[in-house]
Parts: structure tokens; sequence; C-alpha cells
């Protein structure tokens, strides 16, 4: 459930009155820190008032796991009609609104995308934010997991670093959804190995065993200041693999430092939520923040989703055990299968986690 909350939590941090008397460091150049700001942030334990909004990023990653719950696969033409249908927050999609207003009209997204930044084709960080649950979606196998990443990820990204932002990410999320707990340094080096050539490659492979402080590391390879998959994956991947089992400590510590704020924290979030099952957004955080869209169906969604061998419906909402019905595994889904034959690897309950709305409606129908 990490994704949207994350999303949401660091969205608040761009009010400074958020974040009291502390040190708040400036989006627009490499923020100087004092002695200690990330601990001293961290154990503050802020929680800021109201509700928490989420953004673009949340919503595209809810359609994602809709749009994998009903065909099993990334089909392009459905999955960016599914994102153009639901839309609803083009005033937060930056450089990218053209494209969702165009192909609302009717314009071919091969051309529109190619077209961005003057034929470029965009290197920014909006693929990697969203892609979390997909990584969930296919942990079973870390090569389809990137592959189905960059599918998705062309859709809006043509450049490389945009397309390496987005299967860093689903690889780091597909590795914590599979419990297996390896070493930072390890982790990192496995979503080196799956990431394509690139900047943000590079710079992951540079911070593979790095162990001094975020701070420090901020200086070198930014904080999402710049919007860039390159200036903003490498340390959330990082940050997120020295804190896979403390969901509110990585959030925090990623939003401690500065930048794109929203953007990091729900890529952290949304790689950590993905690993032990009790590791989550505190209560608290999922009550202030904005509910989800209802076009995600959650009660057909949680029925159709498998849970280590038990039907996720049985396990949140109360009802009997036993019965049939689609149980989806790498290749998409199999019908009929029954809760005993599922899979065991693979932890689809995860991709659900990581969006960030499977408990709070349970809770509400329990």
């Amino acid at each position: 459930m990490g994704l949207c909350t994350g999303d949401a939590y660091g969205n608040q941090f761009f009010n400074p009155k958020n974040w009291g008397d502390r040190y708040i460091p400036p989006q627009d150049q490499t923020p100087a820190y004092p002695d200690g700001h990330t601990e001293e942030f961290v154990a503050a334990q802020l929680v800021p008032p109201r509700q928490w909004p989420w953004h673009e990023g949340s919503q595209m990653a809810c359609g994602i796991l809709v749009h994998l719950r009903d065909n099993g696969a990334v089909e392009s033409d459905t999955l960016l009609q599914l994102w153009t249908d639901h839309f609803e927050r083009l005033e937060s999609y930056g450089p990218h609104t053209d494209l969702v207003t165009n192909v609302r009209g009717g314009g071919d997204w091969n051309v529109l995308t190619g077209d961005a930044l003057a034929g470029a084709g965009s290197q920014g960080h909006g693929a990697a934010a969203r892609t979390a649950p997909l990584g969930a979606w296919f942990a079973d196998n870390l090569e389809l997991a990137a592959q189905q990443a960059q599918l998705a990820a062309e859709l809006t990204h043509l450049h490389a670093d945009g397309v390496a932002g987005a299967v860093a990410v689903a690889v780091a999320a597909a590795l914590a959804a599979r419990h297996d707990t390896p070493s930072p340094a390890e982790f990192i080096a496995t979503v080196v190995d799956k990431t394509p050539d690139s900047a943000v490659r590079e710079l992951l492979r540079s911070v593979r065993s790095y162990a001094g402080t975020t701070e420090q590391l901020v200086a070198r390879v930014g904080n999402g200041s710049d919007a860039r998959a390159e200036d903003t994956v490498p340390l959330c991947v990082w940050v997120a693999a020295h804190h896979l089992d403390d969901y509110p400590k990585a959030v925090r510590t990623v939003v401690s430092v500065g930048g794109d704020m929203d953007v990091t924290a729900a890529i952290v979030g949304g790689i950590v939520a993905g690993g032990a099952p009790a590791n989550g957004p505190p209560p608290q955080w999922l009550r202030q923040r904005e509910p989800l869209p209802e076009w995600c169906e959650i009660p057909a969604l949680r029925c159709r989703l498998g849970v280590r061998g038990r039907c996720l419906t049985e396990l949140r909402a109360g009802f009997g055990a036993g019965g049939e019905g689609f149980f989806p595994f790498a290749g998409g889904f199999r019908q009929g299968a029954t809760p005993g034959t599922l899979i065991q690897q693979v932890h689809v309950h995860t991709a659900i986690q990581v969006v960030g709305f499977v408990l709070e409606a349970a809770g509400k129908e329990s």
C-alpha cells in the first residue's frame, strides 16, 4: 500500500509549515544539509494535518493494476485507453498533459510520444513513479517484470533514461516482493543487472556499495529536483534497499532530503511496501490519504487475486474458503484454478499492497 500513500505524504512537505522549525532543503539547487538532518527528520515522526491528496502517478499506477487484472500483461493500446478514459488530474501531469489530451482527441500515441521534447522522448521520472505495482505483479520473473515495465514506460517515455528508470523501479519492487532479504549491495546489484544501458544504470552501479549518509548521496546522484529519471531513481533504489523492513523510515528518509518529494516518496514507498507483509503505511497515514477513485473496482479486484494460495476475498472480506476463480501468474490468468493450485512464488497480493487501497476497503466492508 505504499505508492499512493508515499505520494500523498511526500506532497505535504512542499508546504513549509509542515517542516516545523527544521531545515527545508531548497528546490533549485543541491542542498547543504546540516549535520544529522535526515536522522532528526526521521526521529521527529512528522504527520502533517488534514487530508493528503495524491497525484497523477498514483492514478496511473491504479490503472496499471486494473489493466493487469483484466489482461494479465501490458497491452499498450488498451492500457493507454484506460489511462485517458480515467485520467482526471491533467493539471499535475506536467509536459505530458498535451499527450493525454491529444490521445483523447484521437491522436496516435506512437507519434505523439515520439515527438515529445523535440523528438528526444521524455527522460523524466514519471514512468518510474507509477511502475512499482507492475514489478510486484511479476515478482516471480525479473526478466518479465523488466520487459513489461519497458512496454508500459514507452507509452509516455521513449528516452533511454526514462525507460530505464521505470525498469529499475519495477525490478526493485519485484525483488522486495520476493521477501528474500538480500543485502543492500546485492539488492542494488540485481537491479543494475536488469536495467538497460543508460545513465540511470551507471548511477545505480555507482551507489551499489555506497555506505555514507543519505544527504551526501544527494550530492552524487540528485534528489529528483530536475524531474529526470537519472537524478531520481538511483537515490530511491538506494534508500529502499537500506530500509526494506521499515516503510515509514524509508519514506521519511527520502522526503528529508527534499527534491521532488511526492515522486521520490511514491517510488520508495511502492518498492518497500512489497517487502514484509506487515510492512506498510501506518494506519494514521492511510486515514489521512485521500481515497482512491471508485473505478479501481476494489471488490472485483480483491476476489480475483490470489494470496499465497488463498483467495484474497477469504483473507480480507471474511468469505468462505474454496471456490474457483481467476488466479494470475506470470503469463496471464488461468481460469478455473483453485486456491491450492496457485503458484506460490507469485506475490500478486503485493501489487495491490503497493498501490495502496485493499486494506482500507476491506476494513470498511468487514
